[in-house]
């Protein structure tokens, strides 16, 4: 986004992530982002800001208090967009399994299932971004959706991996060759190719301040 707005404050509870990211935007010759290590719920705020996105992390923080916390910061007419990302492929593809019983697999042995909030998607259920967002006073715009293919290589599904909360290479720690060992046979029993498609469907709730 930074091609297209002043400036872009990113902000991620992971150091890590602060740290790639920061790379990488030196690397292509970005200038307009500042990198913040910082919670959601403490980062200092100074807007006003046209747009906040938040991408796959709204059911891991107090959404209540985020989104009142942000609603008073937007400018005028300003945004909050809520995206989600997840596989479209109801039936569930050899891929989406391997990973999925691998990611459980490693977090069971490292004791690293609490870094996912327990029952947050019956949570949602109950109490829906929609309702958060309105509460904190914004005007509900509604939920867009659109697919995609996608072709992953290993290398790329290691690094979605490691850009998640879940089980990135904070939580490995010294157990990172040995994960990447066991990923990459276990997706080539798949594929002896070691490329992968994907159909993907991504969505985002978007609530704007009311004028």
């Amino acid at each position: 986004m930074a091609a297209d707005v002043a400036e872009v404050w990113a902000v991620d509870q992971e150091v890590e992530s602060i740290d790639f990211g920061r790379r990488k935007a030196q690397q292509v010759g970005v200038t307009n982002i500042q990198w913040i290590a910082a919670a959601a719920e403490d980062v200092p705020l100074d807007g006003p800001f046209d747009l906040v996105a938040i991408g796959n992390a709204f059911h891991r923080v107090d959404r209540d208090a985020v989104a009142k916390r942000l609603a008073p910061r937007l400018s005028e007419r300003g945004c909050v967009a809520l995206f989600v990302g997840w596989d479209a492929m109801a039936r569930r593809s050899a891929l989406q399994r391997v990973l999925d019983d691998l990611v459980r697999r490693w977090m069971d042995a490292l004791g690293a299932r609490d870094r996912v909030p327990e029952g947050w998607p019956q949570a949602i259920d109950r109490d829906p971004h929609e309702q958060v967002l309105r509460r904190a006073g914004l005007s509900y715009e509604g939920r867009f959706e659109f697919s995609v293919v996608e072709r992953w290589t290993i290398e790329s599904l290691i690094g979605f991996i490691y850009s998640t909360s879940v089980l990135n290479r904070a939580v490995l720690v010294d157990h990172i060759d040995a994960f990447e060992s066991d990923l990459r046979s276990q997706l080539l029993a798949c594929d002896h190719d070691g490329v992968f498609e994907q159909d993907l469907t991504f969505a985002y709730d978007l609530a704007r301040r009311p004028s």
